[in-house]
């Protein structure tokens, strides 16, 4: 994106996105942070819900609720020309009683919202296929609706059907869709003919000092090698058995794992050659791949 291909400037934009601002740094808030560094302004809307809710989700919830009282009635302002909405709306999506409060506070918010800050016709670009989604898309007049299906949101809802039906729904309004590989862009074809490949790229900028060797201060200097690793969420895709498998038959490896828990990590605790390092700013993280040895994505 920072290319000799000319950016979109000036324009406002609403992302619908599926994580929150302030989880593992990723596609969504790299693109809206390009974004608003070329001169647009942005609303990061953070994810309004795929699923109900779980016991484990309640950190996420609770983070949710500090983050919008600490706002301004759930918006802050992130960066230059980059503002954050955390919304508190009835996390059962799929409900039709929630889904009609939810319409009314999040509408109500964003046109409060709009309305103070001149945001008019905007872009709307959104990560997410979900009624919430689509209340906000089909209510806000705009000049462009981008879906970025990054995805399958059946095998991550908990009603599957129910998303699907919104997910097609979606793709048939959108003025353009991109799909993340091959498989995702097949399946939206089906309902909009103008879909393009878009898999997420990197920041080269973040690791052009990365191959300077790590001082001794750092976690992965007193590591014994080789250090197998990984970065990002420690989360219910990831094969835990085949870590255990590995760490056990390897016992002179060190399996260094970087990244939020997010699971049941019952299955390799315990082993003194896995290493949890939890979340790391994203800065940090060059440093990281630079020392593993091995990479290896687990799931």
């Amino acid at each position: 994106m920072r290319g000799k291909t000319p950016m979109l400037k000036g324009h406002d934009i609403i992302c619908i996105s599926s994580i929150d601002w302030d989880f593992i740094w990723q596609g969504h808030q790299e693109i809206m942070s390009s974004f608003a560094r070329n001169g647009n302004r942005v609303l990061f809307i953070e994810n309004i819900g795929v699923r109900s809710p779980t016991f484990r989700d309640f950190p996420r919830l609770k983070k949710r609720l500090l983050s919008w009282l600490k706002s301004s009635k759930g918006f802050r302002e992130e960066s230059e020309g980059l503002f954050v909405y955390s919304p508190l709306i009835l996390p059962f999506p799929y409900a039709i009683p929630a889904r009609a409060v939810n319409r009314y506070l999040l509408l109500k918010a964003l046109k409060r919202w709009m309305a103070a800050m001149d945001f008019h016709e905007p872009i709307i670009w959104t990560f997410l296929p979900t009624p919430g989604a689509l209340d906000i898309i089909d209510n806000i007049p705009k000049k462009l609706l981008v879906y970025y299906c990054i995805a399958d949101f059946n095998e991550l809802a908990d009603k599957p059907s129910r998303i699907s039906k919104t997910e097609n729904e979606l793709i048939k309004k959108c003025d353009l869709v991109f799909a993340q590989g091959s498989i995702l862009a097949e399946k939206c074809r089906r309902f909009n003919a103008n879909v393009s490949i878009f898999p997420f790229g990197v920041n080269t900028e973040v690791f052009e000092n990365a191959k300077q060797a790590v001082g001794a201060g750092h976690p992965i200097s007193g590591i014994k090698r080789p250090v197998i690793g990984y970065i990002g969420g420690i989360h219910r895709h990831i094969d835990f058995k085949l870590l255990r498998f590995l760490a056990e038959k390897n016992p002179g490896w060190s399996i260094m794992l970087v990244g939020p828990v997010q699971a049941d990590i019952s299955e390799i605790k315990g082993l003194e050659n896995i290493v949890l390092c939890g979340k790391k700013d994203f800065s940090e993280l060059p440093s990281y791949i630079n020392s593993f040895d091995v990479c290896i994505i687990p799931y």
